[in-house]
């Protein structure tokens, strides 16, 4: 037998280092993904020629469900209680009222049309077209409308607080009330209006662009300033946040900020590029055009500098105490949801009368955080009431004036 020699040891202890630091596994299902959407324990993948997958089990495994489906080029997903959205490249929109089980497609104006982002917002669904602008449905999905940024691509959405903020190509990013109201163009400085991917954090939103880098407002879209410290890539294909950290998709694979935008780094992954990003249960999910879809646990990438099972980690349901507290005039509430879902944060005054509804949304899984003026109320106790999925918290708040 030949000697092994201390250089041989040395070069597989570097191979075995480099392998346990890079914990992303290849899944099996659909060959790529550029869309996902996550409901309660399921995740779905849009693909690229091979229509929807479904996975109950967090990725171990997949089955296609294709059923109806108008077209198999998915590049948009969303999700709301049993109804499914999926949007196809040229193929229109098709909707599904039980889970994916079986699709139909709604005779209306998107049945044509290259649908490449889809959102819910409150009891409504924003489809995102290829040129053509917003379309709002107002009834699961059955009837739409046109609703504005005519003859623009709308390539993601985001919440923000209770309304929504739509990306586009070439008009940067716009903000809109309900997705039923005048969309608003953003303020200034964001000199990339090329926009292909969104997320958000409370009154926080990231804009993923092509060419420029990721850009960052920190006042709900008034204004815009680069987000490029340790950026190295300027293709930004997909964001999710989770707590504090933010993800990025990116030609050259996943980056990762732990500081709300502050400074990126490069998370270690075997595959690119990376056109979508999911966080479901403990886990991140990234889809790639043809090289599969990876999973890597959420443990090994988030920071979130407090004990596990109490940060904004999706898996968490809670109510922060807010911060300042006492306050005057204005003070910032704090909370996390375990997944996408429908929330109301609402204050109430000591006899029980709502003074404030903060928010009443649709939100992605995660930490959120919203500030409310209290500027124009009297001195007192308050009590701000979190409630989402049938869940409720409370805090008490105090106005000092």
């Amino acid at each position: 037998m030949r000697a092994v020699t201390w250089l041989q040891i040395m070069l597989c202890s570097l191979f075995l280092a480099g392998g346990a630091r890079s914990q992303w596994v290849r899944l099996g299902g659909p060959g790529g993904a550029y869309a996902f959407t996550v409901n309660g324990p399921n995740v779905y993948a849009g693909s690229f020629g091979q229509g929807v997958f479904l996975s109950t089990d967090e990725g171990t495994s997949w089955t296609g469900i294709d059923s109806g489906l108008a077209g198999t080029d998915v590049f948009a997903l969303a999700s709301s209680g049993t109804y499914l959205y999926a949007g196809t490249f040229h193929g229109g929109l098709s909707v599904s009222s039980n889970s994916g089980v079986s699709w139909t497609q709604p005779d209306t104006v998107l049945s044509a049309a290259s649908v490449v982002s889809l959102s819910t917002l409150g009891s409504g669904v924003l489809a995102g077209t290829y040129g053509e602008g917003v379309f709002l449905s107002a009834d699961s999905g059955a009837l739409w409308k046109a609703a504005g940024l005519n003859n623009l691509s709308v390539y993601a959405f985001a919440p923000l607080g209770t309304g929504i903020c739509a990306a586009t190509w070439g008009g940067g990013v716009f903000v809109s009330a309900s997705g039923d109201t005048p969309w608003v163009a953003s303020g200034t400085g964001l000199t990339n209006k090329n926009v292909l991917a969104l997320a958000s954090v409370g009154s926080t939103v990231f804009a993923g662009t092509s060419g420029g880098g990721i850009f960052r407002s920190t006042d709900a879209g008034a204004s815009w300033a680069p987000d490029d410290s340790g950026l190295t890539v300027m293709n930004i294909n997909a964001l999710v946040a989770v707590a504090s950290n933010v993800f990025a998709g990116t030609d050259s694979g996943v980056i990762r900020s732990t500081d709300m935008g502050g400074h990126w780094t490069r998370v270690d992954s075997p595959f690119l590029p990376v056109y979508a990003l999911a966080a479901s249960g403990t886990n991140l999910f990234a889809g790639t055009s043809s090289n599969g879809i990876w999973r890597r646990p959420l443990s090994q990438v988030v920071i979130t500098g407090v004990a596990p099972g109490t940060a904004g980690i999706p898996g968490t349901f809670r109510l922060y105490q807010n911060y300042p507290n006492p306050f005057n005039p204005s003070t910032t509430i704090r909370y996390s949801i375990p997944r996408r879902s429908h929330v109301t944060l609402t204050v109430f005054s000591t006899l029980g009368q709502r003074v404030a509804a903060l928010v009443d949304a649709q939100q992605e899984g995660g930490t959120h955080e919203v500030r409310w003026d209290a500027s124009t109320f009297a001195s007192g106790v308050y009590f701000c009431r979190l409630t989402s999925e049938g869940r409720a918290s409370t805090r008490k708040l105090l106005l000092l004036r």
